[in-house]
């Protein structure tokens, strides 16, 4: 008697009324949990939060953020591995989009002075060091506008869930600007997305009150367009 071996049948992609064998139907059902994992990953943001819950926030913002102060501060450029502080007088009023700062280093030199009135910039000057990088005070008027204005968010901002407060995202320009509040409405994080790419950030911190508004004591920018951070320290409240 002659014994013959069969050899297994292939099952292809193209048979029909095939049912894959157990093993390939076992590897998918245990596959399927990660490749829902990373889709959920992709997500930059967790699912939106209603419309009311945005405008309550935007609402206790605006009755803490201050729009009108003057402050000694000091105000540090990093930038080429290399760092420079002044110290000096920022004068703010949000409501009209105008400030002006004059930063003297510790021998009394001018190191800075950028001054906007109306939102328009009236007078922008550093020392040459600072043009190595083209309009620096340029661009450092529009970075100080960024720490200063636009601190609360529109109530019709989408809103979604921190883990410490609420983030809340609104179009501008050819991206959105996203603001993180914490529960008391301060301001805790302010950056400018477009796509997947950040081009600048403000975070803020070591609140202090005064006449019931929230200063923060401390605003670090980062402007990644420009690779460099400015960072103020709020040193004394004037009147």
């Amino acid at each position: 008697m002659t014994l013959t071996l069969m050899r297994p049948r292939r099952v292809l992609a193209g048979d029909r009324g095939q049912t894959p064998p157990p093993r390939t139907a076992a590897r998918a059902q245990a596959l399927f949990p990660a490749a829902l994992a990373l889709l959920v990953g992709c997500r930059t943001m967790p699912p939106a939060a209603p419309s009311p819950r945005a405008a309550a926030v935007a609402e206790q913002a605006a009755q803490s953020a201050p729009t009108r102060f003057r402050a000694l501060s000091t105000v540090t450029f990093a930038f080429l591995g290399r760092s420079f502080s002044g110290l000096g007088v920022v004068d703010v009023d949000a409501s009209t989009r105008s400030f002006s700062v004059v930063g003297l280093n510790h021998l009394g030199a001018k190191l800075f002075e950028i001054e906007q009135t109306n939102g328009v910039v009236v007078t922008a000057s550093a020392l040459p060091i600072f043009e190595e990088r083209g309009d620096f005070a340029g661009t450092v008027a529009a970075d100080i506008a960024r720490v200063y204005f636009d601190l609360v968010p529109s109530p019709s901002a989408t809103a979604y869930p921190a883990r410490e407060g609420t983030w809340l995202v609104e179009p501008a320009g050819d991206g959105a600007v996203e603001r993180r509040l914490d529960p008391q409405g301060r301001l805790l994080e302010k950056r400018f997305r477009t796509g997947r790419r950040i081009r600048w950030s403000v975070r803020y911190s070591d609140y202090r009150e005064e006449s019931g508004r929230w200063h923060a004591g401390v605003a670090e920018l980062r402007n990644r367009r420009q690779r460099y951070a400015l960072t103020v320290r709020l040193k004394q409240l004037l009147k």
